[in-house]
C-alpha cells in the first residue's frame, strides 16, 4: 500500500502561546491511500514533559498512548513523526493491518474512546 497523510488538524495551535513550555495539543490525522478517496482518522497529542506533568497532577497515574513527546511545539516535527509512522505502515497488506499498526501509536477514531 502507498499511504499518505491526507490531513493534519488541530484547533488548539492558534491559541498556543509562542514558546509555550507546558503544552498538550490534540491532533487529528487523516491517513489514506495515495490517489484514492477516503481516509481513516487517528488522534494524537503533542505534549511537552511539563505538559504531561500538569496532565497527571491530581491523578494516581496516566497510561500513555497516542502522545508525541517534544520539547517545543513544532508542526513540522509533528508531521515528520506522523510521516515516519505512515511510511512504516506502507508495508502492511491491507487496511486492517494498517489500522492495527497505527493504533499502537495513536488512537483510532472508531475505537471506544469513552473514559
Amino acid at each position: 500500500m502507498k499511504l499518505e497523510i491526507k490531513g493534519l488538524y488541530s484547533t488548539e495551535v492558534e491559541s498556543l502561546p509562542e514558546g509555550a513550555e507546558g503544552f498538550l495539543v490534540h491532533l487529528e490525522v487523516e491517513v489514506g491511500e495515495q490517489g484514492k478517496d477516503g481516509a481513516e482518522l487517528f488522534h494524537f497529542v503533542a505534549a511537552s514533559a511539563l505538559g504531561l506533568q500538569h496532565d497527571v497532577k491530581n491523578r494516581d497515574f496516566h497510561i500513555l498512548r497516542g502522545y508525541i513527546l517534544m520539547e517545543h511545539f513544532d508542526m513540522v516535527i509533528v508531521r515528520r513523526a506522523i510521516q515516519n509512522l505512515v511510511e512504516h505502515a506502507n508495508s502492511k497488506e491491507n487496511w486492517h493491518e494498517v489500522v492495527a499498526f497505527l493504533s499502537r501509536y495513536g488512537r483510532y477514531d472508531s475505537e471506544d474512546l469513552s473514559g
